[in-house]
């Protein structure tokens, strides 16, 4: 699980690091930049990121169903011109249930598997995987959860209104 951690921080920041270069070259100015990544560790503790091929899919798809796993995701925000930066780590409990061999093949014909850590999605329909426990958004791929409090500090969007809900407004302000 800490190599998981490790692989999904290390990831995140280096394409923060990334697009922060890409960015100075064109634009010039200094800009927050929001990067994730999501390493999916099997029940045998091997690291799963996304599929090469439909075969990986497979392969992957088959390795993890009916046996809980963990999904960790990995976010940076990163001003690189300034030095500032915050970091954060989530990690989620899925299912992804067992598919008979047509099942299994209509899925990989969809294409869905493509992109994901896993060669899955728990957004995807028809549903193969359930959270478990955990964040939902953060099996998807970036934990929104932790996300708004982190824009609310930095003075990204409003702050709840007094009695608001876990929602609140999350209305932009301008920097």
């Amino acid at each position: 699980m800490a190599a998981a951690r490790w692989l999904s921080a290390s990831l995140a920041l280096l394409k923060a690091l990334a697009a922060a270069a890409q960015w100075a070259a064109t634009a010039g100015r200094p800009s927050w930049i929001l990067a994730a990544d999501t390493v999916v560790c099997a029940p045998d503790g091997a690291l799963l990121g996304q599929p090469a091929d439909r075969a990986g899919a497979a392969a992957m798809l088959v390795r993890l169903a009916g046996r809980p796993h963990r999904v960790v995701s990995a976010a940076v925000l990163l001003q690189a011109q300034q030095g500032r930066q915050r970091r954060w780590i989530e990690t989620s409990t899925v299912a992804v249930r067992a598919l008979g061999p047509a099942e299994l093949r209509r899925y990989l014909d969809s294409g869905a598997w493509r992109g994901k850590a896993g060669g899955y999605g728990v957004q995807d329909e028809p549903p193969i995987a359930q959270v478990q426990a955990g964040s939902r958004s953060n099996a998807m791929g970036l934990p929104l959860e932790r996300l708004l409090p982190v824009l609310r500090e930095l003075g990204f969007v409003d702050p709840l209104p007094s009695g608001a809900g876990a929602a609140g407004s999350g209305a932009p302000v301008s920097a």
